[in-house]
């Protein structure tokens, strides 16, 4: 059995983007996934922009206060079930393979690894104002001893 991989959007309710970003994580061929999209007190609830899509690996949160970012990551982070665990930005979209190489590369490699891959910049418009590619980089470090590092 994979293990499970939490996606974790925060969002300040930003409808025209939220929509194709869980469509990209719902497309993965990796299915252990949970989506927690965390609304921080938003003017727009995501939850009336994905009223059609249902599926049960979506879990909204609506917060009762606007928190600072940090205090909003933590909270994220602490909702989260998987043994990875994928922040995501609410105007971001992944390949269909994304997730599963992630994953893969993770098993294979004791060090930590991290990747952003390519990079395509639109503008408001959805008009491509650049295309970045950004090669992995791998540092021998332990991913504990990191994230208690930036936490």
């Amino acid at each position: 059995m994979n293990k499970l991989v939490s996606v974790i959007i925060p969002t300040i309710g930003r409808p025209d983007y939220i929509k194709g970003t869980i469509d990209s994580i719902l497309m993965q061929d990796y299915k252990e996934i949970e989506v927690l999209v965390s609304d921080n007190l938003p003017n727009v609830s995501t939850q009336s922009v994905l009223g059609n899509i249902i599926d049960p690996r979506i879990k909204i949160i609506e917060r009762n206060r606007r928190y600072n970012f940090s205090d909003h990551m933590n909270m994220c982070i602490n909702d989260a079930q998987g043994t990875y665990i994928m922040i995501l930005s609410d105007d971001d979209l992944l390949s269909s393979n994304y997730v599963t190489s992630m994953v893969t590369k993770f098993q294979e490699e004791r060090d930590m690894m991290v990747g952003i891959g390519i990079q395509k910049v639109l503008s408001e418009s959805d008009i491509s104002i650049g295309t970045y590619e950004t090669n992995c980089i791998t540092k021998s470090f332990d991913g504990l001893e990191f994230m208690l590092a930036q936490f």
